[in-house]
């Protein structure tokens, strides 16, 4: 922690999430799904994927509000690393902080701790991601992800 304080810590600098902004000419999520479609027509919106990658597309070209909704509607669902942070993002720049703290909760919970074996380090792109590190630095929000990371209902340990 007094790496990132002390402003030692490597952030990645390859992410276009922080600062996000919408593209210019950002389409609404039912314009990204009729592309979509077009290109796919065994997908649907009913589906686990076909809401993943209407996701996905809205992350890219779509607005901020669609794709959070579509990041609530996929909870539960298994989801990449890079589904959290992209959700972190959004909220913040929707100016929702208290969600983007809960969607960090959700990414430590899933990868601080289940996805690393006993001899591994966590992963340490969580620590690298610039919208986290405000998080990271405030004690009570470290509390909370500090306790996220070691929540396990029995379905993340790796038997």
């Amino acid at each position: 922690m007094n790496y990132i304080r002390q402003g030692q810590m490597p952030f990645a600098d390859d992410t276009k999430n922080h600062p996000y902004n919408e593209p210019e000419e950002a389409k609404s999520k039912e314009q990204l799904w009729k592309e979509i479609q077009e290109n796919n027509k065994k997908l649907t919106l009913d589906s686990v994927d076909g809401k993943r990658r209407l996701y996905n597309f809205c992350c890219m070209f779509g607005h901020a509000r669609d794709a959070v909704e579509l990041f609530e509607e996929l909870s539960g669902a298994p989801m990449a690393e890079s589904s959290y942070t992209d959700a972190i993002a959004r909220y913040l720049y929707l100016g929702e902080r208290d969600k983007a703290i809960q969607t960090a909760e959700k990414l430590a919970t899933s990868r601080l701790w289940a996805v690393a074996g006993p001899t591994q380090v966590r992963p340490m792109s969580f620590f690298e991601d610039p919208n986290l590190r405000e998080f990271l630095l405030e004690p009570e929000s470290l509390r909370r992800i500090r306790e996220a990371a070691f929540i396990d209902d029995g379905s993340l340990i790796r038997k």
